[in-house]
């Protein structure tokens, strides 16, 4: 007897912060992966007709103005049943609650938002842990801290930021998704 199964590796995005920099480079990548990754929601803090034209492109039904809707849309949205992964590239703190729930309710997290990170680090790191979820750095910063964390050893860390310095002079964002489309969960 033989059992087929179906598994679907395609992750579903939610990205709050769309109309910015960081948000528009990833949808830009995520259209490049369409097997890969569905955008399943959108936010954005005042842009709205940006943020309409997006979620027309990428057929996106959830979308959330803060400043118009405030933030508990923006914490139901980051928490979304069907999310695996939640981009958080918004400015300010105001990423901090939306990040929190959404680790708390099993999303991995790539994270371009520092003040999270600063403001909270103590808080989001076990929160992580706890909720064996994973926080993936997006924006070149991010990527330097995480790659010099990793060093145990001057050599290692040489290499590290030898690898992070070809990254960013080659401008390949691209390695990051592949990572994140490869992470299991």
């Amino acid at each position: 007897m033989y059992i087929s199964v179906t598994i679907d590796m395609m992750k579903r995005v939610v990205i709050l912060g769309s109309t910015g920099s960081i948000g528009t480079q990833t949808l830009d990548i995520i259209q490049q992966f369409p097997n890969d990754f569905q955008v399943v929601g959108l936010a954005a803090a005042r842009n709205e007709t940006f943020l309409s034209e997006q979620a027309a492109k990428f057929n996106v039904k959830k979308t959330v103005l803060f400043e118009r809707d405030g933030m508990d849309a923006l914490v139901d949205l980051a928490t979304l049943d069907e999310a695996d992964i939640v981009v958080v590239s918004v400015a300010g703190v105001i990423g901090l609650l939306p990040t929190f729930e959404a680790i708390k309710a099993g999303k991995n997290i790539a994270i371009a938002s520092k003040e999270v990170l600063v403001a909270a680090g103590e808080i989001v790191m076990p929160l992580l842990h706890h909720h064996g979820v994973t926080m993936t750095p997006i924006d070149s910063e991010h990527s330097a801290v995480s790659n010099a964390s990793r060093a145990t050893d001057p050599i290692k860390f040489r290499k590290s930021s030898l690898r992070l310095a070809e990254d960013l002079s080659e401008a390949k964002p691209e390695k990051t998704w592949r990572r994140l489309r490869s992470n299991k969960r």
